[in-house]
């Protein structure tokens, strides 16, 4: 063995740039005087970064940079912790690495290499607030890369024209701990900007990959616009973490998983709705959605989930869930179709000696539709608790226990 003497590492490229501070990104500037560039030995004061730059561009802990003009060919970018880059101006970026911490807001086309990569890390944020014609031939033109815990943020997009997925290949997907996902957790937090004629439809007929890695979360729209996960054709997606409608959510608006054709849909995490109106399914003769929720269901006051508003005879709703259900007074579980029963079913498995080994029902009547037209099954080997006593069946509803399953009424003694 040899042991040889201290000596330092440093992978930094000769001729890299680095920010010493805020302000706007001018080709070529010395004003303002926020930048240093790597000599290979020392990082030195230096005009800022031409627009067409092949150098690496890093933006550091505490600094904003904004985008000063169109800029960029081949420039690789890493925005580090503590960081944000205001994409104002159209641009074109070799990779783009958003690290954890890091935050990047495009506000005008940003497009990436058709051989570059676009990196989101674990608590890094891509907030797009730009409406692209096309974004496959600029922001999804490259590869993605998501990590579970990244966010992508959407305040302004094309709603209207464009998909969120568009089919099994053009959104890169990864896998991490055995499950595989396009991004991390993508939150939807419109505020104004979407008009009357804006609904979204995320996912094209075909889909047939997981949307998150994380949580899919509705945070805030306008008055006008509804969300649907997907509309036409056969569609299988899911997410990884939690299905959650954010209490500030339009309470006019509603967000349906599909329309049309047919959806299987999986929820790794729990489903929370706390504003709004979530339909499992909205369709004619023929069509139908099953809905699978591995964690909870909770309904707090002022939301609404209704497994199929459709008149029609034909259509299906389904819903399987594995944790507990809680709707909260107010809150409103129903189904509005007179013709075709919701199914819900319990399936976890337990034996009701534990919490872990219980689902719990509790279901605050307060409405005249509550849990209407909707069959309830306790599947074998699930052991289905009442608590508070809160469940009572609503119009032309039913409870059916299996071979196997257990229904606990919750009374002591």
């Amino acid at each position: 063995n040899v042991t040889s003497t201290q000596f330092n590492v440093n992978t930094t490229v000769s001729g890299s740039y680095r920010t010493t501070g805020s302000g706007n990104w001018l080709s070529n500037s010395g004003t303002p005087a926020i930048w240093e560039r790597f000599n290979g030995s020392a990082w030195v004061t230096s005009n800022s970064p031409s627009y067409n730059t092949s150098n690496i561009v890093f933006i550091r802990n505490g600094h904003t940079i904004n985008t000063g003009g169109s800029w960029g060919s081949s420039v690789n970018m890493f925005i580090n912790s503590g960081a944000r880059f205001n994409v104002n101006h159209s641009g074109t970026s070799a990779n783009l690495t958003i690290l954890d911490g890091g935050s990047v807001t495009v506000n005008a086309n940003l497009s990436m290499s058709s051989s570059g990569v676009l990196e989101v890390q674990d608590n890094g944020t891509l907030t797009i607030d730009f409406e692209y014609g096309n974004p496959l031939t600029s922001l999804w033109a490259g590869t993605e890369l998501y990590h579970p815990d990244s966010n992508l943020i959407f305040n302004d997009f094309d709603c209207a024209d464009e998909y969120l997925i568009y089919d099994n290949t053009s959104i890169s997907t990864h896998t991490f701990g055995s499950y595989s996902a396009a991004f991390g957790n993508v939150i939807f937090d419109f505020g104004n900007n979407l008009a009357a004629n804006d609904d979204w439809i995320m996912l094209d007929s075909g889909v047939n990959i997981n949307m998150a890695h994380g949580d899919l979360i509705f945070r805030s729209t306008s008055s006008g616009a509804d969300m649907r996960i997907a509309t036409t054709g056969t569609v299988n997606s899911g997410i990884g973490g939690d299905f959650i409608v954010e209490d500030i959510y339009d309470n006019t608006r509603a967000i349906t998983f599909k329309t049309s054709g047919l959806m299987d849909f999986t929820i790794q995490g729990d489903m929370e709705l706390n504003a709004a109106t979530t339909r499992i399914h909205a369709g004619s003769a023929g069509t139908g959605t099953t809905l699978n929720i591995n964690g909870d269901l909770r309904i707090t006051p002022s939301a609404v989930l209704n497994m199929n508003p459709s008149s029609a005879a034909g259509p299906y709703a389904k819903l399987f869930l594995m944790g507990d259900v809680d709707v909260a007074g107010s809150g409103l579980l129903t189904n509005g179709n007179s013709q075709v029963q919701g199914e819900f079913y319990f399936i976890g498995s337990g034996d009701g000696l534990t919490d872990a080994t219980t689902q719990t029902i509790d279901i605050a009547s307060t409405s005249s539709i509550e849990n209407r037209y909707i069959t309830f099954y306790v599947e074998n080997d699930s052991y289905v608790k009442q608590i508070n006593r809160n469940f009572e069946l609503g119009s032309n509803s039913a409870l059916l226990v299996r071979f196997g399953g257990t229904y606990d009424f919750g009374f002591n003694g």
